[in-house]
């Protein structure tokens, strides 16, 4: 008796598995770290390899009270330049109305510190 339950567990399994779809055991591919969309031409999902790939550009500035600071990364217009938006001369007339959404986790990542 026991070897039939065993037989009866085994076939079920079996059917189970296979009727499982595939993309139960696919590996989940790690979310972007920054998506661009809205009128581009080119809809981006970057990921933290594809932004420190970008040249990074350092500013330093000092605020009214005389406080130094520092920032570093990715200049915005890169970004925008890869998904075609229009920039320079291009942002004139109809297309100062142009939308862009950028979107980021709500938890900072490694890409944006040095």
């Amino acid at each position: 008796m026991n070897f039939v339950r065993r037989k009866l567990w085994t076939r079920a399994l079996f059917m189970l598995l296979l009727l499982a779809p595939a993309s139960a055991f696919a590996q989940a591919s790690p979310p972007a770290a920054l998506s661009v969309t809205g009128d581009v031409p080119t809809h981006l999902d970057l990921s933290a390899a594809d932004l420190a790939a970008f040249q990074r550009l350092t500013v330093h500035v000092t605020d009214e009270k005389g406080v130094a600071a520092v920032y570093d990364g990715v200049p915005v217009a890169a970004i925008l330049e890869k998904a075609g938006a229009p920039l320079g001369k291009k942002l004139r007339g109809p297309n100062m109305a142009v939308g862009v959404v950028a979107r980021a986790p709500p938890t900072p990542t490694a890409c944006c510190t040095r």
